[in-house]
């Protein structure tokens, strides 16, 4: 399964700028909230997450599974990311593969994950997120 996400760091900012902590609290989940207070750059982190939740969500996005973008908390530690879903966290990190590119202003994410994914083996693969 595959999911792309091509978003503005522009536009980040700005959603960001309008509805401060509403908007953040409303993405990010609370580790989340975490790193993005130590983040050197807020928009830069903010940009990077959403489009990494966005591209997860795109990928597993299929019927009989579904998902609130919110929920899916995604880590980058040492240039490595880590994708959980909902809590109990259910790490999704052995079969999938993510990459960014940005210019600065606009990146594109690519998240790959080893499939198909369909609800039912999705359940079996991650049963504390289904």
């Amino acid at each position: 399964m595959i999911g792309i996400d091509l978003v503005s760091s522009e536009r980040i900012a700005s959603l960001w700028k309008r509805h401060g902590d509403r908007f953040t609290r409303r993405i990010l989940s609370n580790q989340e909230q975490t790193d993005f207070e130590d983040a050197v750059d807020s928009v830069v982190f903010l940009t990077r997450a959403w489009g990494v939740k966005e591209a997860v969500y795109k990928a597993i996005s299929q019927p009989g599974i579904g998902f609130y973008p919110a929920k899916i908390t995604a880590q980058c530690r040492q240039g490595r990311w880590r994708i959980f879903l909902d809590s109990p966290y259910c790490p999704l990190t052995k079969d999938i593969y993510i990459q960014i590119e940005d210019n600065g202003e606009m990146y594109c994410v690519l998240v790959s994950m080893a499939g198909p994914v369909t609800a039912k083996t999705f359940r079996q693969r991650y049963p504390a997120a289904g």
